[in-house]
Formats: structure tokens, sequence, C-alpha cells
């Protein structure tokens, strides 16, 4: 169970919604950024 106060993220991983994560990589800088996002709310953290 999650907290009601938790973020849609949360809640949606929790009702068994599919989760999306890609890391990405910048050559140039050598730097790596996670993406994590909530398909069916087509929104990110």
């Amino acid at each position: 169970m999650v907290a009601a106060s938790a973020s849609p993220l949360l809640q949606a991983a929790a009702a068994g919604g599919a989760l999306l994560f890609r890391q990405l990589f910048d050559a140039p800088t050598g730097t790596f950024t996670d993406l994590l996002a909530a398909s069916a709310l087509r929104r990110g953290v």
C-alpha cells in the first residue's frame, strides 16, 4: 500500500503500472542522465 501523499509516479507503480527507465550518456561531457517515468501518466520525475 502506498500513502495517499505519495507521488503520482509511486502510486502508478504500486497499482501495477509500467515504469520507463532510460540512462542517457553525453559523450562530450562524459556525464549520465537517468530518466524515470510512468508510462500511463506520461510524466517523468
